[in-house]
């Protein structure tokens, strides 16, 4: 299962990267997220991991696998044979709006009994994840 979701954001590039950044706070401009628990310190880089419940899941933890100053990060999640692949891309454009680019895959095994039975909460959590940056860095 791949699903990837595109929104304009009317902000500048590092107004939106601070708030996507900021995994901590995701719960609060997404009803994706239940809760989200740094087990880093520091800003988000490569090794960064979060503990993320979503609603109806089980928690997961999430390793920071790539990224890009100002551009992109990339973290997975491995969970009884499905690894979660979940993207963050962000390009600035020539009017001062960002296009932000979120995505997850699965991989492994069990994806496709993952993606039959999460499939479209999943969906509808990327897309609630995309339209909640998009609010909270447009407010910010």
């Amino acid at each position: 299962m791949q699903f990837e979701v595109t929104r304009r954001i009317d902000a500048g590039l590092d107004t939106v990267w601070a708030v996507l950044t900021d995994v901590a706070k995701w719960p609060t401009w997404t009803a994706s997220m239940s809760s989200v628990r740094l087990r880093t310190t520091g800003p988000l880089r490569v090794g960064s991991e979060a503990v993320v419940k979503q609603p109806g899941l089980a928690p997961l933890v999430w390793r920071v696998t790539e990224l890009t100053d100002r551009r992109s990060f990339t973290w997975q999640a491995q969970a009884r044979g499905v690894t979660s692949v979940g993207w963050h891309r962000l390009t600035a454009g020539g009017d001062g709006a960002v296009t932000a680019v979120l995505g997850v895959e699965q991989r492994g095994p069990l994806a496709p009994l993952a993606g039959l039975l999460f499939g479209a909460r999943i969906r509808r959590f990327v897309t609630m994840e995309a339209d909640g940056l998009r609010r909270a860095a447009e407010s910010g």
